[in-house]
């Protein structure tokens, strides 16, 4: 199992003087299933688990193919090794391996930094300049793609699960490439000097600078990125660096 921060290695023991518990009844019926088989256990029903952190993907997947692993909580692309059809591959079933599927509460979010002196500040053709990069970029290829398929569009800043949430709210486009050109372009973002790039509604160039961490997942992210601005006719510049360098 891994994203434990700041330790590589943690190891839990049941403490046998814990008060009797048992596994409870009352579950989502989405697991009634798994459930069944703890009907009556007495929790915890495990002695003594270790956990190991790994940084990427794809170090932990192949620790978990060669048994070094209970268990491993695989999302996106890593995870569809293991399947075939959104279903356990039958090589894996047959080592007794069951693949359980549940959503994390939990948003992927890009932030704009509103002091930046090109996407920053408040002026109408900033504000547009921002939702013609959200509407640019391919949500929907992102979590078919990065994500394996496992994923959602979000439509709300609170995610299923989470108290808030509101199911009735209806789903927006999240991608729609040709209102973001037509954005840019009555917003006066052009390329006046036929590179294929846009420039500033006054002439100098668009620089715009991304900054994700150097893991996998980010740099699938950083290539969807590139793609998408460019076919909008945005340069993005991708500057790497570790999650502590980027809080600063």
């Amino acid at each position: 199992m891994n994203r434990l921060a700041a330790v590589d290695y943690i190891l839990l023991e049941a403490n046998p003087s814990y008060r009797p518990l048992a596994f409870p009844q009352d579950i989502d019926p989405a697991y009634a299933e798994i459930a069944a088989g703890m009907k009556g256990v007495q929790l915890p029903a495990v002695g003594r688990i270790e956990l190991d952190t790994l940084e990427e993907e794809l170090p932990e997947l192949l620790k978990f193919d060669n048994g070094d692993f209970d268990d491993a909580l695989l999302g996106g692309a890593a995870s569809q090794r293991l399947l075939r059809d959104c279903k356990l591959r039958p090589e894996y079933a047959a080592r007794g391996i069951r693949h359980v599927c549940y959503a994390v509460p939990a948003l992927m979010v890009t932030y704009f930094n509103l002091d930046d002196p090109v996407v920053g500040g408040y002026a109408p053709d900033r504000i547009a300049l921002r939702r013609a990069i959200g509407l640019g970029f391919d949500v929907p290829g992102l979590i078919r793609v990065v994500q394996g398929g496992g994923g959602l569009p979000a439509n709300q800043l609170l995610p299923p699960g989470v108290d808030g949430h509101d199911p009735r709210a209806p789903k927006e486009a999240s991608y729609d490439p040709a209102a973001a050109r037509a954005l840019l372009d009555r917003f006066g973002y052009k390329d006046r000097d036929g590179d294929g790039y846009r420039e500033r509604l006054d002439g100098p160039p668009l620089p715009l600078v991304q900054n994700p961490m150097p893991d996998t997942l980010s740099r699938q992210n950083d290539e969807l990125w590139l793609k998408n601005l460019k076919a909008l006719g945005l340069r993005l510049q991708i500057r790497t660096a570790p999650f502590n360098e980027l809080l600063k």
